[in-house]
């Protein structure tokens, strides 16, 4: 976390002279103590990608009978792909009369809208697709998992790995949540993915950090 942040009004955050609201922002190490304390009646949880990552938080708020709400891909249904720490949490979640939830983007659009559209098909040989979105609307932990800042040897080293990977590593370490849907209606036979960068040579300013010449990366499926 950001400690330049620390204390200030949210407001300040937004930006665009949006009025103080007189909430500071506080340490995520915080987080148990605030949520007992306040006993908010929805946590928002807007940072990770999988249950296991979000499994703290999770776990606090169960414990707290806090409703939690979150943008966590894996968290839209977890059943299939983690299903051992989804049953620990349920089991949490009903004993404190909560609800843990995830919502939002996820995958669905370049996922189960391909699989709709395709039921529609008599027959589908191949499908391709691109997915482009700014890594500057959804925060510094998707920006380090895309390589944005890297030096083209340190995304070869740390990102680009992955173009080697096989049909069933591709599979098993990006595809596990977004298979929950999509494999209940068509069967995947092979896999291929691509991640390269784009690179710009002037200084680009990301809210307080500035980024030197960077690399800032496109996948194709």
């Amino acid at each position: 976390m950001n400690p330049a942040v620390l204390g200030k009004d949210v407001s300040e955050i937004i930006g665009n002279d949006y009025p103080a609201v007189g909430v500071a922002i506080q340490s995520a190490a915080d987080a148990e103590k605030v949520i007992a304390e306040l006993k908010p009646d929805v946590c928002i949880i807007a940072t990770r990608s999988t249950v296991a990552e979000l499994e703290d938080i999770f776990t606090i708020c169960a414990k707290n009978g806090v409703n939690a709400i979150t943008t966590c891909e894996e968290a839209l249904y977890p059943w299939n792909s983690s299903p051992a720490l989804t049953a620990k949490l349920d089991a949490l979640a009903k004993e404190g009369g909560c609800t843990l939830t995830g919502v939002g983007y996820c995958d669905l659009f370049w996922g189960t809208m391909v699989t709709n559209l395709m039921g529609s098909s008599f027959e589908v040989k191949k499908i391709t697709g691109s997915s482009w979105y700014d890594v500057e609307d959804y925060g510094i932990a998707l920006a380090e998992g895309h390589g944005a800042g890297l030096t083209l040897d340190e995304f070869e080293e740390k990102i680009a790995t992955c173009n080697q990977w096989s049909s069933d590593e591709i599979k098993q370490k990006v595809l596990r949540w977004r298979r929950n849907v999509s494999e209940r209606y068509m069967h995947r036979k092979n896999s291929t993915r691509t991640s390269g960068p784009y690179t710009v040579s002037r200084t680009l300013q990301a809210l307080s950090t500035a980024l030197q010449p960077l690399s800032l990366p496109v996948q194709h499926w």
